[in-house]
Parts: C-alpha cells; structure tokens; sequence
C-alpha cells in the first residue's frame, strides 16, 4: 500500500467525536441547524461527505449546495442549486401558486434578493422565505432531509437572510441543515445569525480544533512513537491540508522555502491552496509574495519596501488578503504573518525566480539597516545569491554560531552556506578548516552522524599534528561520533592510535584524548586502563592546569570504579570532586565532559547524592554552551542517580528526555540506553500488572545489540519489568540468558550477579520452587568480595524472602528492616520503601500488626515521595486492614523514653534522618547548613550509642 493510499483510507474517519455530533443531529425529529466552522484544510468537506454517505445509508434524502466567492453578487446561490433539483420541482407544484411562482423566479432568475437590483421590500422577501420553508416542510414530510450548505463564507445577504429566518422559524419537521464556512472570513452579519440562532437554542456549532497528536498519527499511517510524527503533527499545527502537504513534501526533513511543493505534495492537496492565491490581484500577488520573502512576521513598511509600492497601496492589498485569511495579524501588532508556511512555501515557489532575488536583497538592506539579528538576515544573504563578501561570511558564520544551542540542524545549513561562500580563488587561509570542524560538531548534535564522521575522518586526514589542539579536538569529537553510530571498537583503536603518536612528553591535549576514551567506555566500549588514566594526571600536573588536573582525577576515579578498584577510585574522586566544587561555570565552559566522567564514577562508588548535583551543574553548563552532544550521557546519569535517591518520577522524565535527545541526534545505542533507564525508573512508578515498564524495556533490547555493554541493564530491566507485571517465568529466562545460560550466572560481574541472585530467589519463589530459590539466596550469600555499601543487602534480602516462605516471618521482617536501613543509609529511598513493606507484610502476617502499622507508615512516606506508585499501593492495602497504634502516636510525637535525652531539635532531626534523608536535604528542609546538621547527628549518635545513620535509621524504626 503506497503512502498517500494509507493516507486516503483513515483521512474519512479521524474526527470521530465531530462526527458523533453531526449523526446525533440525524435523530432529531424536528427542524436542526449545524454550524460547522475550521479553517481551510481542517476537514470540514471531507466530514460532510462522511455525513451526507452515512445520512443516505439510513434513508435521508440528502441535497448539497455550495457558495462560490465569483458568485457573491448571485442571490441565494447555495439555495437555488438545492431547490432546482428534481426532487424539490416536484414537490413545489403542491405549493400555492403565487409562493412557487416565487420559488421558481428565484431558481431561474434570483434577482428578488437583498442585494439584487431593484431590490423588492421585506414584504415579498419575507413571502419568498415563506414559500421556501413550505417547499421544505412539504419535502420532509414526504423523507427526512439533510441539507448542506458548504462555504457559507462566501454566503450572499440572501441567503444568510434566508437562513436567520430558518433559524427563527424552524421546522417541526425531520429536516437537518449543516452550514459549513470559514469563521475568521465570515461576514459579521452571518456569524450574527448563527450566534443569535445558538442563543435560541436551534442552531448547534461543531468546531473543528486542531487535531490530536493520534489523529495525526492515523492520518499519516505512523506509529504513536514515530519521531517524525512529532514535527510533523507540529509544524501542520494540527491541520490535515498541511499535516498532508508536509509529509508528503520531504518526508522526514524540514520544510524550506523555494521546494517545489507542486510537485511533491497530493494534486489535491495543491489545488487546494493553490486555487486560494490563483484569484488575486496584482497588488495583492506582490504583496503575498513580499511576505513570503520576508519570513514569519512583517509590518507594514517592510512590506512595501520589498514589494515596491507605497504604503496606501500596500495597505489596500493588506486588508484585502487578511479578509481571505491568507495573512493573519500577528501576535505584536501591527505585524502579520501569512496563515501557514506550507502555504507561504506555495506563495514563495510562485513569485517569478528572478524578481525574488532583487526582493530578499531589498530585505536584506532594509533588516541591516534596522540592525536586524544574523539569523534575519542570513536567509536573505542565501536567497539574495551574492554572499561571498566578509560581511555577509561573517553574518552567516554569526547566524550558525547563535543557532547551535537550540537548532543544530540550522547551523548546520548555515556553515555549509558559508562554506559554499568562501572563495575558490583565493589563497587559504584556515577558514576553510575552522568552518569544516564547526560544521562536523553542528552535524554531529543536529543527528547526522555518519556525515559529520565522514567528514572528521576527510579532515583528519589532511590535519597535520601541529597544532595539537585543534586536532585532538578533531580526534576526540570523531571518536564521539563513532561511539553513538555504535563502532565503540573503531573509536578506541582511533584514540589509542592518536596517543600512541604522541611524543615522549606527551602535550596538554593527551588529557583530552584519555577523557575522551572514557567517554567511549560510558557510551557502550571499553574504559581507559586505570594506568592510562595514571598516565593524564602526571601529563595535567606536569602543565599545572587545575581544571585538566580534575578531569585526569576524575577519569582515573572512574576506571579504578569500573575495575572495583574501590579505594582508589574514592581517593581520586575525594581529591578532584572538592575542586570541581570550587572551579565557576566558566572555569569549566569548555570541560562539560568532565562533569560526566565525574559524575558515572560517583555512581559506581555509590556517592548518589554528589553524582546528582555535578551531573545538573554538567547539564547546565553544556546546555549554555551549545555542546548538546553531551546531554545523553549526563541525562542518563542523572536518571540513574535520581532513580537510586529514591525520585522514581523525576528519574522517569530525565530518562524521557535523554530518549527524546537520542533520538533525535539518531544515536541508537544511546536511545537504547536511555530507554532501559526510563524503564527502570517506571517499574516503580506503575501498579502492578501494568505492562508500560515492560513495553520499554522491550524497545530498550530491540536497540541495543549484545556487544553493547548497556545490552545488560535492559535486558535486567526486562526481567525485572516482567517480574513486576506477574510473568517471573520470562523474568527467570532472561536472567539465565544474560548471564550466561546457567544459574551460576558465570557472565555477569560481582554486583550484577549478586542483584540477579536476590531477582531471581523473588521469581523462583514466585512459581512455588523453594528449592531453586534457596539455592540462589546461597549464592548471593556466597559472594563476598563485593565493595562497601548496599551490595550486602542483595543478599539480605534474599534471604529474607526464603525466611518468609518457610514460615519464619519474625526473622524475615528484622532481616527486611535491616536491609531497609542499609539503603537508607546509601539513600537508595525506593529500595528501602520496597523493604520496609516486606517487613510490615511479615509482621502483620505474624500477628504483630501493632509493629507494622509505623513501618507502614514510612513506608507509604517513602513512597509519595519516591514516586513509588507500586509500593505505595501495596503498602496502603496492608494498612487498610489495621487500626490506629499508640506506639506509632508515640513514635511521632518524639515522646519515647530512648529519645528523653534528646533536644526537640535533635529529635526533629534523627525523625527526618529516619525517613532517609542526606544531611544537605534535612539542611534544605530546616533551612540551616549542613555543618549544622552534621554537629547535631553528632549529638544524636553519642546520647543514643549509635555510630552510623544506618543503625540511627534502625534504632528509630524499632522504637516505632
């Protein structure tokens, strides 16, 4: 099936809702009129013909009439193409003579109108509209009626007379009267009548408003989640005439000025615009045309200066187009804009070629001398074809440069204009190669990859090692571009090759190579060793830059991480995170990289709370600058950081985002990556048996090939998104497949293998195999050179969930409540809200409900707080079965005797620490400084005999 056949099939039934109204209109069994108003193109004759076909089906006679603006002057025009029809003559010999005399005089010759020469009195006219609504009543008694009148715009005074004394009289008869037109070219007098005829009650408008985000998608034949639907269902701003003529123009691209959209778009579509401008005047053509040089918005003067005519004659031309809806006033006065720029596209491609160039010169003239922006005037330098003098170079140059933040696509065109502007003649003199690089960068972020490889690649080819800044710049940005195209091994050996080259003491810029590599391995490759990481901190100090010093630290923290080389990793970070903190957003304007690099190696040793706020401070920094190729990563990890900290939903819309960017720059595995990550974040922000975590996570393995190191997290997001939506059979799979095809796990890594262990005991368990469940809590308790933190719990937990299947519950809630306050303690708030529910469930199963209703309480506190839709749930549905507790009153009110010895205070603060809290939250919400909080845990920790917030979090929940 070709496109534009899809197209035609679904177009007949999108407006559905406007639909109902117009067939709801059919039961009536008296007299109704329906206004149904839309701009042109919105689909209103397409949805009289779906009435009139279904009317028909059901046994109405159904008779049409249009207005014609060529026949305004033709009384009643509409009326006499409805009533000259051979159903109603035969039924107009049944009339009194003298009313089908008038009928007749009216068919054959209308010249008793309002507006007919020799215009008649009210009197006869009111005799004529008499005899009509007889003609009609005698019509409907005979069959019921559908009349349809189209672009009632156009309406004469007789006929919108006509219809007011309809509407003041209507018929108690089966007759519907739909009136189609345009509002904003409607004559005051008609849209008087139909709302004087709303007020009355017998006249029902219908508007077409711009269609959904779905209707587009059926009209177009695309998937919900299409990218192109998006822009598409955007720039047609929800109208089906332009949504039709954009994607069939250039499917997938932008729509520029000078397309041959004639060509490209359905001859419907085409003749339907087209036959709005074919009727214009001269002046009105030159004006059009003006605006369709000058861009989105004019004024009066910059109209007449392109068009070449005085400001009288411009404004005549001004009033007529806006009164046919083709320019509309814009949203400053006194500007306007033409009505859409697929139909300024048309206006433009019909202006003779050669007067549109003189044209955008004028323009470009008047908007250098108004000191206009240079993205205003760099379309004119384009179309104006003289571009090659310094100041228009630099104008272009200028334009590309402001756009690269917000539209990298269009400074992407901008530095190829300028590029095709550069003299073949002349000697060069590094323009050329300056232009190229920002060129490859705008591609890069724009979504283009494999050119902007393409082309690094040809330049590198030619860059000669000196000077090395400008091409380990070059180096490092093409292994970028490898990496999100997927060839993490070609990115490596390009970045290995270039340090190889390097001399014995190597320059400054060997840093940058080394920081890129890491980069490489967050993306899907494989990380620097942690001796290349050795190898940059002695080059940075060695040049005493310290601000290279702190990436080189940075990037040696996260290849010791990812080797579980823990204590080193945290000695770097220790040492290099407290200058970062010093360094001002423009000490780092150029390093947003390092930012990520730092960022990821705080994750993996578990420092969620500092990863959180250098990757916002690396999103805003990147985002200033324009070097949005880096928003995956940091986003990404900024998902990942939220979602540990316990902010499921916020987590869930970071990860949506660094999708969307994805997507957009085309970079697959990093789509990939960013979906597993929405995905786990909306495991916990589903109820159970909801499938939208598992749908993710499905889109997240179809995109990430097994070579690809993040292949991992979505397969285990996959299985766990499963688990959660009640299928641990397919959960058990997968988890067996990833890790190698046994349930020793052998492929996986310590932590990894430990999570699987403690995700598989729950699917086991799950399926009623307490054996096989058994025996991987025995595993996960069997591993034990895992580094400090959380890991621990994994295996807690997991022995938890035996304890409770054979019937232990006692020991299964205090191991739960101790693996809850081990996340508290690394603030993994959605973890512990999970553990917390366990305990109560185990408690409550116990008969010691009285112990459960505190835990349920914080946990359901978590749980808002979190996001955790799931888990708040669970945790409400316990509750709703227990009453209310003394000691959980007591708890709150800080009148345990284990908390006598503490100040108000103290006490306020060890019941927010409970909840699990870091000290710079309990700072924020006290409004007093860390150090503050940090004096008074202190305090808490010596007058309670506890040394850790972990057993703080415990203490407090067993007082509860």
């Amino acid at each position: 099936m070709s496109r534009s056949q899809a197209i035609g099939e679904q177009s007949s039934s999108v407006r559905r809702s406007e639909l109902h109204h117009l067939l709801a209109a059919l039961n009536q069994r008296t007299g109704r009129i329906v206004e149904l108003v839309g701009d042109p193109g919105a689909g209103k004759t397409r949805l009289l013909a779906d009435l009139a076909e279904e009317a028909q089906r059901r046994g109405f006679m159904v008779l049409s009439g249009r207005c014609n603006e060529f026949e305004q002057a033709v009384p009643f025009r509409p009326f006499t193409q409805i009533l000259g029809g051979r159903p109603m003559i035969d039924t107009l010999d049944e009339l009194p003579e003298a009313g089908a005399n008038m009928v007749r005089r009216m068919i054959v010759h209308p010249s008793i109108g309002p507006d007919a020469p020799g215009t008649p009195g009210e009197a006869e006219r009111y005799h004529l509209y008499y005899a009509v609504r007889t003609l009609l009543a005698r019509s409907c008694a005979k069959t019921s009626m559908v009349l349809i009148l189209d672009d009632l715009h156009w309406a004469d005074t007789g006929t919108i007379e006509l219809i007011d004394f309809l509407a003041r009289w209507p018929l108690d008869a089966p007759l519907l009267l739909v009136i189609a037109q345009r509002p904003r070219q409607s004559s005051t007098r008609l849209r008087a009548t139909l709302a004087h005829g709303v007020e009355l009650g017998v006249v029902e408008r219908v508007e077409l408003d711009a269609l959904s985000m779905s209707q587009s998608a059926e009209i177009l034949g695309m998937r919900p989640h299409d990218h192109r639907l998006r822009d598409l269902h955007t720039e047609s701003r929800g109208n089906p005439l332009y949504l039709l003529a954009l994607a069939h123009a250039k499917p997938g691209q932008q729509l520029r000025l000078g397309t041959s959209l004639q060509e490209e778009i359905p001859a419907q579509c085409a003749a339907l615009l087209l036959g709005e401008i074919a009727s214009l005047s001269p002046d009105e053509s030159a004006v059009a045309a003006a605006g369709a040089v000058l861009g989105d918005q004019f004024d009066l003067d910059s109209l007449a200066t392109v068009a070449q005519m005085g400001l009288d004659q411009t404004a005549a031309a001004v009033a007529a187009l806006t009164k046919r809806d083709l320019l509309r006033p814009g949203n400053t006065m006194p500007t306007y804009s033409i009505r859409h720029p697929v139909l300024r596209s048309l206006i433009y491609t019909n202006a003779e070629p050669s007067w549109r160039v003189f044209a955008h010169r004028r323009a470009l003239a008047m908007l250098s001398e108004r000191g206009a922006t240079a993205a205003e005037q760099a379309i004119h330098i384009e179309r104006s074809l003289d571009r090659s003098g310094p100041d228009e170079l630099r104008t272009l140059v200028k334009a590309a440069q402001d756009a690269m933040a917000s539209a990298p696509a269009i400074a992407a065109h901008w530095f190829q204009v300028a590029l095709q502007a550069l003299p073949s003649n002349r000697p060069d003199d590094g323009r050329r190669l300056e232009l190229s690089l920002m060129l490859t960068r705008a591609l890069g972020v724009a979504g283009r990859l494999q050119e902007s490889r393409d082309l690094l690649h040809e330049i590198l080819a030619e860059l000669p090692p000196d000077p090395p800044s400008v091409r380990a710049s070059a180096v490092a940005f093409c292994a970028l571009m490898e990496s999100f195209l997927g060839h993490y091994t070609e990115a490596s050996a390009l970045l290995t090759a270039e340090l190889d080259a390097m001399p014995p003491t190597p320059p400054i810029e060997a840093v940058a190579l080394s920081i890129a590599h890491g980069l490489v391995g967050l993306l899907g490759g494989d990380c620097p060793s942690p001796e290349e990481a050795e190898q940059a901190i002695r080059v940075a100090r060695r040049y005493g830059d310290p601000v290279i010093e702190a990436g080189a630290l940075a990037l040696h923290g996260l290849c010791a991480a990812v080797v579980y080389s823990t204590p080193e990793a945290e000695a770097s970070l220790g040492e290099c995170a407290p200058a970062f903190d010093g360094f001002s957003d423009a000490e780092l304007a150029h390093y947003p990289e390092y930012l990520t690099i730092l960022g990821w190696a705080e994750v993996r040793v578990g420092w969620n709370a500092d990863a959180e706020r250098h990757f916002r401070r690396g999103i805003t920094i990147a985002r200033k600058t324009g070097q949005s190729y880096l928003l995956p990563t940091l986003l990404t990890g900024l998902s990942n950081t939220s979602r540990h900290l316990g902010a499921a939903e916020d987590a869930r819309c970071v990860a949506a985002e660094a999708t969307e960017i994805a997507l957009h720059m085309d970079a697959k595995h990093v789509y990939g990556m960013a979906l597993a990550l929405e995905a786990w974040s909306t495991i916990w922000t589903v109820e159970r048996g909801d499938l939208a975590a598992v749908n993710l996570a499905e889109r997240a393995a179809a995109a990430l090939p097994s070579t690809c190191r993040w292949s991992f997290s979505a397969q285990l997001a996959l299985a766990s998104a499963a688990l959660v939506a009640g299928q641990p059979q397919r959960c058990i799979s997968l988890i067996v497949n990833v890790g190698g095809g046994g349930l020793e796990l052998p492929d996986l890594p310590v932590v990894p293998r430990l999570q699987c262990f403690e995700i598989l005991t729950t699917a086991f368990l799950a399926i009623d195999d307490l054996a096989t469940a058994m025996a991987c809590a025995d595993r996960a308790e069997a591993i034990d050179d895992v580094s400090a933190g959380t890991q621990p719990a994994y295996a807690m937990t997991a022995r938890a969930h035996i304890l409770s299947a054979k019937g232990d519950l006692p020991a299964a809630a205090e191991l739960y409540q101790e693996a809850a306050a081990r996340c508290a303690a690394a603030g993994q708030l959605c973890d512990q809200t999970q553990l917390l529910t366990f305990a109560a469930q185990c408690l409550i199963e116990s008969g010691a409900g009285e112990k459960a209703a505190p835990i349920l309480l914080l946990a359901k506190e978590l749980a808002k707080r979190c996001g955790a839709t799931r888990v708040y749930k669970d945790a409400e549905s316990l509750e709703q079965g227990l009453g209310p507790s003394r000691a959980l009153k007591r708890h709150l009110n800080g009148a345990s005797p284990a908390l006598s010895t503490l100040t108000d205070r103290e006490r306020e603060i060890a019941g927010i620490a409970s909840l699990g809290k870091s000290t710079r939250e309990i700072a924020k919400e006290l409004s007093v400084s860390p150090r503050t909080v940090d004096v008074h845990l202190t305090r808490i920790y010596r007058k309670l005999n506890v040394r850790s917030r972990a057993a703080l979090v415990k203490l407090m929940a067993d007082i509860a």
